[in-house]
């Protein structure tokens, strides 16, 4: 059963299932129909810059005490080269950047709050790590930025699959607004959005230089994370991250407390930009993200199933409890572009069909999105872009 997930603007609601029938998944079970929540994105971004868990922990309490039960964050770093410093070769064997995840579930446990982790919010940040074009991404098997993000996510559901303050686990954030798209010749990737809601592809230039003059030309991406958000919830800018201690000043870290990446790669000469100029060597189809998604999910799985066994064998989870049953798979996804399924069925062809969908065709581009997922998530920034797009609201196509 697939059960659709709107997240409209801040607030995330529950909507019908495919076949119009309301049921929460077994790991929600408890949840009165609908469950409700909010976007919460900067919860880990704002501690792993500041080392301060203050704010977003009275954000959380706030929440909690509006009646709020689910907290969807962005669980890594929005930009490559802090993947690279905080965990992936990092001095301090990423005990700084666990330590600040760490605290964002303790409190969501202590707080009585799920979390929806999004593992790979930022995905153009796992090919960067190896300067691997996204076509390749998805598509090879042996592809290095699907390793590491694979490795990465058996990290984090090892790490937290026993904790009884998370409801799913999340891909990624909008990955399918990049699908089926030429992206020869579309300059900078910030350049390269959705307008198609007035009949054209891109997007505005984004701020991008302006954050990274803000905080003195390094492309912080967890800096630059927790400056957006503060932004847009007119909250004080946090000052930029503080550096991390050197190999010798940092203190020992079990193996339990701390993970960097395994993988035996070379690092890049320069660290990885936090935005590119793409080629149509970046470009992938639904199918290939589908395919993508099917080994994430894989992952996700496996790494689940190991910590439960365990956790029943011993009959202790985290605080006492136990996840007794896998979780939802959520995709992340933004609402299908209005022209989602003529651009899937015009992708071989390699010239981009942006007639726009009827509401069969939106249901199927919906559909063929959420392959390998139990959550099919939409993003709703107003009821004019996604809820109306085929000229009644979302929730009542199903």
């Amino acid at each position: 059963m697939l059960h659709f997930v709107a997240w409209v603007t801040l607030v995330a609601i529950a909507i019908r299932s495919v076949a119009g029938r309301a049921a929460a998944s077994d790991a929600a079970s408890s949840w009165a129909y609908p469950p409700v929540g909010v976007n919460a994105v900067n919860l880990f971004w704002s501690r792993l810059s500041t080392g301060d868990s203050a704010p977003t922990r009275q954000a959380m309490q706030d929440a909690a005490n509006r009646g709020f039960i689910v907290l969807r964050f962005a669980a890594s770093a929005y930009c490559p080269a802090d993947m690279q410093t905080y965990w992936q070769l990092a001095p301090d064997g990423g005990s700084a950047y666990w330590a600040a995840m760490d605290s964002v579930v303790a409190d969501a446990e202590e707080l009585g709050l799920q979390l929806l982790p999004s593992l790979g919010w930022h995905f153009m940040v796992w090919p960067a790590l190896c300067d691997e074009a996204w076509g390749a991404f998805w598509r090879d098997p042996d592809s290095c930025g699907m390793a590491l993000f694979l490795e990465y996510t058996a990290q984090f559901v090892g790490r937290y699959a026993a904790s009884p303050a998370i409801v799913g686990w999340e891909m990624g954030n909008e990955y399918n607004l990049l699908v089926d798209l030429d992206q020869g010749g579309a300059g900078d990737l910030w350049v390269r959005g959705d307008q198609s809601f007035r009949g054209h592809p891109r997007n505005p230039p984004s701020r991008d230089d302006e954050e990274r003059r803000l905080d003195g030309g390094r492309p912080a991406g967890a800096w630059v994370g927790a400056w957006r958000a503060a932004a847009l919830e007119g909250l004080p800018i946090p000052p930029p991250p503080p550096p991390l201690p050197s190999s010798s000043s940092s203190s020992s870290s079990s193996s339990s407390s701390s993970s960097s990446s395994s993988l035996s790669l070379a690092p890049l000469a320069s660290a990885p930009a936090c935005s590119k100029t793409t080629t149509r060597a970046d470009n992938f189809s639904t199918a290939d993200m589908a395919d993508g998604a099917g080994r994430w999910a894989s992952a996700v799985q496996a790494a689940e199933a190991a910590v439960l066994n365990a956790a029943a064998a011993t009959g202790v989870g985290s605080k006492g409890a136990v996840a007794t049953s896998s979780r939802p798979l959520s995709s992340g996804h933004a609402c299908p572009r209005p022209s989602a399924y003529h651009l899937m069925q015009s992708y071989p062809s390699g010239e981009e069909d942006w007639t726009s969908d009827d509401e069969t065709q939106f249901k199927e581009a919906l559909v063929a999105h959420a392959s390998h997922f139990t959550w099919a998530s939409v993003r709703a920034f107003s009821k004019k872009k996604c809820f109306c797009v085929v000229g009644r609201p979302l929730c009542q196509l199903f």
